[in-house]
């Protein structure tokens, strides 16, 4: 972890570990989970609480294009917010 002082206000890096998984595969004991879809299925009623990360959400046109520029244009996305 690095301090950083910015115009007298500390900020520090901290390393987060990120895993990706199903609605159908995650258990409890898996970590916090974040929505990074634009819908959350209707028979796991408690995902209508958790956190968004609406930066991460592939766009709905995204899934009517090949799987090419599917990823193509998600990964744009994503650069946008940096390595």
């Amino acid at each position: 972890m690095r301090a950083e002082n910015r115009g007298g206000r500390r900020f520090r890096e901290v390393a987060v570990e990120l895993f990706t998984t199903s609605f159908a595969r995650w258990r409890p004991g898996d970590g916090s989970s974040v929505v990074i879809s634009l819908g959350v299925p209707r028979w796991r009623p408690e995902a209508a609480q958790w956190p968004r990360c609406w930066e991460l959400c592939p766009r709905w046109r995204y899934f009517s294009a090949p799987d090419e520029v599917f990823e193509a244009e998600y990964r744009k996305q994503l650069d946008a917010y940096g390595p």
